[in-house]
């Protein structure tokens, strides 16, 4: 009897399994398909796939970069009070303001709030951004405007921007308000509340930093420092005297709310009064 042909069992064996013409071996367990028939109407047809599917979706815009269909920059939120890009709109908002600078206002506050809207609606033709970010970018906006409209008045009032861009008439009204003896007084009240918020945070303690100070104190006083000692070594001038009236108030609050929380009976000792 002729020895029958080796069914390979595995893919492994059928690398090792010798052909023979006359051997068949059955991969699938249905009929075999005739590649010429008709399909039959049950036959579903292939999926087409639109090449709106194969697309990517849009990227999302990146701030400062000029939109293709309108022409305008794109802005989002930056850090505080700022927009990213960060200079191009503060450039923007002070050439729309100058460009339309119709009344003496010496001031942000002044300014019609009529007035205010227009500006903005000129900043919206030049800039575009998310609807979600429509509150921050006109507080953004507020805020810009009112830094640049007190700058570009003190260098009118200090001759350090020559004015050309503000109407003639408008200048003359800003020039009469800057020296009537409203503007004065209040111009001097600003400037000693300055001073003395200058005093007030006058630091006495030279060159070395209040750690030091406190580690200092630590040894000298043979305890914990508190912040009471550290406020006496360094708002006090050499004489004992506080730096001035407002820093010694300040104290003085922080005494008194000290004692409201917990009375203390070392108060006289610690400022040396």
């Amino acid at each position: 009897m002729a020895n029958s042909p080796t069914i390979a069992t595995s893919s492994e064996d059928v690398g090792s399994v010798p052909f023979t013409p006359h051997m068949h071996i059955s991969t699938t367990s249905s009929p075999p398909r005739d590649m010429f028939a008709t399909p039959s109407s049950t036959t579903q047809p292939p999926t087409i796939l639109s090449s709106s599917m194969h697309q990517m979706p849009p990227l999302p815009p990146v701030p400062g970069f000029r939109d293709s269909s309108y022409g305008k920059i794109w802005v989002s939120p930056g850090a505080k009070h700022d927009f990213l890009p960060p200079k191009g709109p503060s450039r923007v908002i002070s050439n729309i303001i100058k460009a339309k600078y119709d009344s003496p206002w010496p001031n942000w506050t002044k300014v019609p709030q009529d007035y205010k809207n227009m500006w903005f609606d000129e900043f919206k033709k030049k800039y575009k951004w998310f609807p979600r970010y429509e509150k921050f970018v006109r507080a953004t906006f507020n805020h810009k405007g009112s830094v640049i409209v007190k700058n570009t008045m003190s260098k009118l009032q200090a001759g350090k921007d020559k004015g050309e861009w503000i109407i003639p008439e408008v200048r003359q009204q800003l020039d009469a308000y800057w020296s009537g003896d409203d503007f004065k007084k209040k111009s001097d009240t600003s400037k000693q509340n300055r001073a003395i918020d200058n005093g007030a945070s006058l630091y006495t303690g030279e060159s070395i930093s209040i750690t030091v100070h406190r580690k200092r104190m630590v040894h000298e006083l043979n305890r914990d420092s508190t912040i009471f000692d550290l406020m006496a070594r360094t708002k006090k001038n050499k004489d004992g005297q506080w730096v001035n009236d407002k820093a010694k108030d300040i104290v003085d609050e922080f005494i008194r709310h000290r004692e409201n929380i917990h009375p203390v009976d070392d108060t006289q000792d610690v400022f040396g009064e």
